[in-house]
């Protein structure tokens, strides 16, 4: 009895951790593409798939934020700032930047945004 209870503390715990895993890697590539958009002027933007943006919306006393396509930054020469460093969900530069290094997060999103 005692194996039993053993395997199946184990498999469990697989399955969580399985469960988990899956679930962060989805979840975290979401995250990392979701931008404020500010400073868009309709001479100087770009709708990009890759690019969102964060829409803060309240609706029962509850405030809940959702991605949405924005503008990305198209005339550097100009100064034009548009898509700023602010994320979405809690999500930090350094926990950003761990993505990165452990090949979870998108290279090419970071370095566009963070480069700013």
């Amino acid at each position: 009895m005692d194996n039993a209870l053993k395997f199946i503390v184990i498999s469990l715990f697989l399955l969580l951790f399985t469960l988990n895993t899956c679930h962060s890697r989805y979840y975290t590539r979401k995250l990392i593409k979701c931008f404020v958009c500010t400073d868009c002027h309709d001479d100087n933007q770009e709708i990009v798939d890759e690019c969102g943006g964060c829409k803060t919306t309240i609706k029962n006393e509850r405030m809940n934020k959702t991605c949405v396509s924005t503008c990305n930054i198209v005339r550097r020469n100009v100064g034009t700032y548009c898509c700023s460093k602010d994320k979405c969900n809690s999500m930090s530069v350094g926990y950003m930047m761990y993505l990165m290094n452990t090949g979870q997060g998108t290279y090419y999103h970071l370095r566009n945004h963070l480069d700013d």
